[in-house]
């Protein structure tokens, strides 16, 4: 017999509590064991901010490592768009590794992400030089001026500025102010240096690069400058010295490598002058004087067919230089191919009509013109009959 009761039975709170407990204690469990099961993730990095990438640029700079300088400063301006030194410094040393229009177009970010910052103002104006906006330049600097009339590389730059459009009382001027203002300033004693120069005052000019040189050892640019000035002497060992050092202190330095071969140049050392000239283009692939200073020593050695696309090259990367075209066009007459060496000689003439190199060629042309010119055979007469 079975006895039906209707009371519930009533849960224990105790019993309840150990289950959700149990429920919790299995989830977390599982979710433990799954995650455990996942491929381990990317360990998260912190975010660096931009002041520590403008500390890491200045001690590659101060350690004479340009690129890797260049590097840090773009990574600043990563960080925040709005740090105008960070700019100026990338765009600086780029205009010294030859990026001219890079250059000028970052020192004009610079200037416009912060407007207030002088270092920006001035390397736009050394940015415009170096690219040949000399006008442009002079009124960069002269803003720059007006927003701090006590900043020595305002004044430099604007030496250099003026220096290129000629202006040399103005040049020297400022080249002084800028050395007055700061003796510790590795610019203002460059432009001192390049103000005498331009003046063909070389032996002052060494002078005032050496004090550079001891404001900063490790500046490659500066031994690049100093070897020009011994080669403007015809003091060629010298140069290379300089050359040398500027290649060992930054061998990433494409300038430097160009120097150095075309010291041994005019050293006629002609296969270490190829060397450095091969690796100043492997350093950067773009550099127009090289490969034609390349070409050049080809035509010397009488290489005629590596001449020829080494200083073609030159030119297709905008060299515009009478000597390049007549040793172009030489050297296709050379190869007896006048019809391709005929333009390059007429180029080179439209530049300098008694360009002797030129019309020696256009001579030889003619002269291979006439040698591969059939002979008409003589006409024979023929006797008249007697009557």
């Amino acid at each position: 017999m079975y006895i039906r009761t209707d009371r519930k039975r009533k849960s224990s709170p105790a019993r309840v509590l150990i289950l959700l407990l149990l429920i919790v204690a299995g989830t977390y469990v599982l979710t433990e064991r799954r995650d455990m099961l996942k491929p381990p993730g990317p360990t998260p990095t912190p975010t660096l901010p931009a002041s520590y990438y403008m500390q890491r640029g200045d001690e590659q700079y101060w350690a004479g490592k340009l690129n890797a300088a260049i590097g840090f400063y773009k990574q600043a301006v990563e960080r925040d768009p709005k740090q105008g030194a960070a700019y100026a410094r990338a765009a600086r040393l780029l205009a010294f590794k030859g990026s001219r229009q890079e250059a000028a177009d970052l020192a004009a970010r610079g200037v416009q992400a912060d407007p207030k910052n002088v270092e920006a103002q001035a390397v736009l104006c050394m940015a415009l030089d170096w690219n040949g906006q000399y006008d442009a330049a002079v009124s960069a600097c002269l803003k720059a001026i007006e927003m701090d009339d006590k900043y020595a590389e305002a004044y430099a730059y604007l030496a250099e500025a003026y220096a290129d459009k000629a202006v040399w009382n103005k040049a020297t001027e400022m080249a002084d102010k800028a050395v007055a203002l700061n003796s510790n300033s590795l610019d203002a004693y460059r432009d001192v240096g390049y103000v005498l120069e331009q003046q063909g005052k070389y032996r002052k000019a060494i002078e005032a690069l050496q004090k550079a040189v001891e404001v900063h050892p490790k500046f490659s640019p500066l031994y690049v400058m100093l070897g020009r000035n011994y080669l403007m002497l015809r003091d060629v060992n010298r140069a290379i010295t300089q050359y040398q050092t500027a290649f060992e202190v930054d061998p990433e330095n494409a300038e430097a490598a160009e120097s150095l071969g075309w010291g041994y140049f005019n050293n006629q050392d002609y296969q270490r002058a190829v060397t450095y000239l091969e690796k100043a283009i492997q350093i950067d692939p773009t550099r127009a004087k090289a490969h034609g200073r390349l070409g050049a020593t080809y035509y010397v050695q009488r290489n005629f067919e590596a001449a020829i696309p080494a200083l073609q090259k030159g030119i297709d990367l905008g060299l515009d230089s009478i000597e390049f075209y007549y040793e172009l066009g030489l050297s296709y007459a050379y190869l007896d191919r006048c019809e391709e060496a005929k333009p390059w000689l007429e180029r080179a003439l439209q530049v300098d009509p008694q360009a002797q190199p030129a019309l020696d060629g256009l001579a030889h042309c003619e002269e291979v013109a006439k040698s591969l010119t059939p002979t008409p055979a003589p006409t024979k007469i023929k006797k008249k009959a007697n009557p």
